[in-house]
C-alpha cells in the first residue's frame, strides 16, 4: 500500500469511530473507555510516518544551515569589501557617520520637544493674562475671532479694487522697497537688470 492510501484508511476509520460515538445515547454516568479503540495502525504505517518526520527534520536542519551560511557569507563579503576597497570603506564610513548624526538629531529633537513644551506652558500662562485683560476691558475672550472684518476693505483701499494677493504683495514690495534701500538691506532687484 502507498502512504496516501493508508492515510485515507486512517481518516475513514476515524470518521467511522466518530459516527459510532455520536450514535450512542448520552448518559451522564458513562465514562471514557480506559483503552481507546485501535484505529488500525500497523507497523508499516508507523514506520513511514517516522521516516517522514525524520525527512522533515533533516530538511529543516539543511535550511537552517543554508541560511546561516548565507548570512556568514554576506558578513564576510562586507568585511572583505571594507578591508580591500577604499571606495567601499569610504561609503561605509559615511554611512556610520550618518547613523551617528541621526542619533544626535534624535537627541536634539527630544531636547527641542522639551523646550517646545515649556514654551507652550508660557503661552498658556500669557494667554490667561490676555483673557484677564480682555475681561477687564469689558470684552469676552470666548467671542474673539481671528478674522478681521475690515482687512479686505483696507487691502482693497491700499492696492485697488481688483488686485489679487500676488498683485498686492508686488505693490507692497515696490512701495516699501525704498525703505529697504534706505536701511541698506536692499538686494539687487529685477528692475536694475531690465534695459
Amino acid at each position: 500500500m502507498i502512504p496516501q492510501e493508508k492515510i485515507d484508511q486512517l481518516a475513514e476509520a476515524a470518521l467511522r469511530a466518530e459516527e459510532s460515538e455520536s450514535s450512542l445515547p448520552d448518559s451522564p454516568a458513562a465514562s471514557p473507555p480506559a483503552n481507546p479503540p485501535s484505529l488500525g495502525l500497523d507497523s508499516d504505517f508507523e514506520a513511514e510516518m517516522d521516516a517522514r518526520e525524520k525527512r522533515l527534520k533533516n530538511k529543516r536542519a539543511r535550511q537552517s544551515r543554508s541560511v546561516t551560511l548565507i548570512g556568514v557569507a554576506i558578513i564576510a563579503g562586507i568585511g572583505a569589501g571594507y578591508q580591500f576597497s577604499p571606495s567601499f570603506k569610504a561609503k561605509v564610513d559615511g554611512l556610520v557617520r550618518n547613523v551617528r548624526q541621526s542619533g544626535e538629531d534624535v537627541k536634539s529633537l527630544g531636547t527641542m520637544t522639551g523646550s517646545y513644551d515649556k514654551q507652550l506652558e508660557k503661552v498658556a500662562a500669557h494667554g490667561s493674562q490676555l483673557d484677564q485683560a480682555t475681561r477687564s476691558l469689558g470684552g469676552d475672550p470666548s467671542q474673539a475671532t481671528v478674522d478681521d472684518p475690515n482687512f479686505d476693505k483696507q487691502a482693497r483701499e491700499l492696492t485697488g479694487e481688483d488686485a489679487s494677493a500676488t498683485d498686492r504683495a508686488k505693490q507692497l514690495k515696490d512701495k516699501f522697497g525704498g525703505v529697504q534701500k534706505l536701511a541698506g538691506k536692499a538686494k539687487p532687484s529685477d528692475e536694475s537688470s531690465e534695459p
